[in-house]
């Protein structure tokens, strides 16, 4: 999804690490991408009244993959897995974001409280998680190697 002409921020290390950041948050640091309570699924914890609306976003950015029917048919399941969920993380953060009331905004440019913000609805602290992925980052991530690892995905 990184390198996806659509989305393209392979070599932009500070949105990588904002959208690592707000992903760890949203699954407990990668823990679960389902919570009972409100139903929501997925990466960012989607809940199912914007399943649709996702779809439809996926579908403007990447046409001919028919994700609407593919949302009505798997529900839950589509925003669990990776070949689906990273590309529904992708769509809402370059609009379905607008269903957050102030928001309507490429997320990728916003910085970390504005993309909070237009995920949760309101600003929390995530600095815990950002410096979790920061301290990651420096110790795994800044190689040459792992690098052009990211720019394949």
């Amino acid at each position: 999804m990184l390198s996806d002409p659509q989305i393209n921020i392979c070599n932009d290390v500070s949105k990588i690490k904002n959208l690592l950041g707000q992903i760890t948050y949203e699954t407990g640091y990668f823990s679960t991408v389902y919570q009972p309570a409100d139903g929501g699924a997925g990466l960012i914890h989607m809940i199912p009244q914007n399943w649709g609306v996702n779809a439809q976003d996926m579908d403007l950015l990447w046409s001919g993959n028919d994700y609407e029917a593919k949302v009505a048919s798997m529900e839950k399941t589509f925003f669990q897995t990776a070949q689906y969920g990273w590309k529904s993380v992708a769509a809402w953060f370059k609009s379905t974001n607008r269903v957050i009331p102030g928001c309507g905004q490429n997320l990728f440019d916003a910085s970390y409280d504005g993309q909070t913000k237009c995920i949760l609805g309101r600003v929390v602290d995530r600095s815990e998680t950002y410096n979790f992925v920061e301290q990651c980052w420096n110790e795994f991530g800044g190689s040459r190697r792992n690098r052009r690892l990211l720019s394949r995905h």
